[in-house]
């Protein structure tokens, strides 16, 4: 995803609307305030603020914030006047989809706000100031892609057996071994078990009857499966789920 670069020479050719591909979230708001000589540390703490709309805000908004950029601050507000910001709501976004809440790392460097101060202007404002942009020795651009890994079929079911469920542990790999070696017979070789994938995830409690369940305030009784056969074909993974696994089926 690309940073704030190729945004900014779009503007600077003249272009009105410019369709980035992938970009990062934060480019799109610090593209043109940083071009214009904004601090940089301020510029990509306000875009990393307002990324994701009012996703900060108290409820979260779906109408966006508004942020005034001065030079040794900006102040970020709601647009909803059914929202409020908080210093805590605010600061707690930059902890969204990154592993350290104060080193967010962007194409060009790293915006740091172990220092960022954020002070309540009253129940729709705050003010922001402190956060610093640290320049990367090497400039970075995270490549994303995809291909085919098969095709899919799923089975669901409910488990009710208390002995059952106590055993899954011990169970789910012994079932990945049957399912390896039916592979093998019920195909006679025409199929190599390891292009076949199994899947179990478990469901918790109540996942079969529900709030009628009357023992639903014991220890988990009950636990809902998703069992995801991913094979080279659709016709394999859904005769793998369909001949072999024995419950009721959707695909």
């Amino acid at each position: 995803m690309m940073g704030v670069e190729p945004i900014q020479r779009a503007l600077r050719e003249g272009a009105q609307v410019v369709l980035t591909g992938r970009a990062g979230d934060t480019a799109l708001y610090a593209a043109l305030p940083h071009a214009m000589g904004a601090d940089p540390g301020l510029t990509w703490h306000a875009a990393k603020t307002i990324e994701c709309g009012a996703a900060c805000a108290i409820p979260p908004s779906a109408d966006g914030l508004f942020v005034h950029l001065r030079e040794d601050h900006f102040d970020v507000e709601t647009l909803d006047p059914a929202s409020r910001l908080t210093p805590h709501s605010v600061a707690a976004h930059t902890l969204y989809e990154n592993a350290n809440p104060y080193l967010i790392t962007e194409p060009s460097g790293v915006l740091d706000t172990t220092d960022a101060t954020y002070t309540a202007l009253d129940e729709h404002r705050v003010r922001v100031a402190g956060a610093v942009y640290r320049p990367a020795h090497t400039y970075t651009v995270k490549l994303e892609g995809s291909r085919l890994i098969g095709y899919q079929t799923i089975a669901i079911g409910g488990i009710r057996d208390r002995v059952v469920i106590e055993k899954l542990p011990d169970l789910l790999p012994m079932a990945q071994d049957y399912f390896r070696a039916k592979i093998r017979d019920v195909f006679n070789g025409r199929v190599n078990p390891d292009d076949i994938d199994i899947d179990y995830r478990l469901y918790g409690k109540d996942a079969v009857l529900g709030n009628r369940d009357p023992d639903r305030e014991q220890p988990v009784h009950e636990l809902g499966v998703l069992i995801t056969v991913t094979a080279p074909t659709q016709e394999v993974a859904h005769a793998v789920a369909h001949s072999r696994l024995g419950y009721s089926r959707r695909h």
